[in-house]
């Protein structure tokens, strides 16, 4: 399943990430930085961290990825309650015990109190640059995919945890020294 936003902005189906890729390295993300908290001295539980990530795009199996712009149309709230039933329906045949945990990571992730479900939301958002530089890198216009990296200045928004914050700088400031140097090979 390809991801929907990068179709509407222009990269053709054949090189496009696919929702899979997506989630492999939101989780591949999300690890690495719960090991690097937990190096920094924050205690948090590394496997709810790998299992939150695994689960937090479940839905777009059956909803398919809907973009931001799709999501402004049809209203966040439609998107949310439509995710949440496609959710309840996609672990209902689980035994009771293992789907209510699967349940409540997922709700824990979209309240976004935890700092395992920090640590994954900025995982996702983290992701999404990553793969926006790389598009880039490989030349496709940077002006496709501007959206994204202004959306980066909301991160902060996201994060409680201080540690978290400073490492997410530190992200952020290798990526933009990245993305000018491509700008400036262009």
């Amino acid at each position: 399943m390809p991801r929907t936003g990068w179709l509407l902005r222009g990269l053709g189906r054949c090189s496009v990430e696919s929702v899979a890729d997506h989630v492999a390295r939101t989780s591949f993300i999300a690890m690495s930085l719960a090991d690097a908290l937990n190096i920094r001295g924050v205690r948090l539980d590394g496997y709810k961290v790998v299992e939150m990530s695994l689960l937090h795009d479940i839905s777009e199996a059956m909803l398919l990825d809907i973009d931001r712009r799709v999501s402004e149309l049809i209203g966040e709230g439609l998107k949310k309650n439509a995710e949440k039933a496609i959710e309840e329906f996609a672990l209902k045949q689980l035994e009771p015990n293992l789907r209510d945990r699967y349940l409540s990571l997922l709700k824990d992730y979209r309240e976004g109190n935890s700092v395992e479900a920090q640590v994954v939301k900025v995982s996702d958002k983290l992701e999404t640059l990553i793969q926006a530089l790389e598009y880039e890198e490989s030349g496709f216009s940077t002006s496709k995919v501007q959206e994204f990296w202004e959306e980066k200045n909301h991160l902060p928004e996201l994060i409680k945890d201080s540690a978290l914050k400073d490492l997410v700088a530190e992200i952020i400031d290798e990526l933009n020294h990245r993305r000018r140097t491509v700008s400036k090979s262009k």
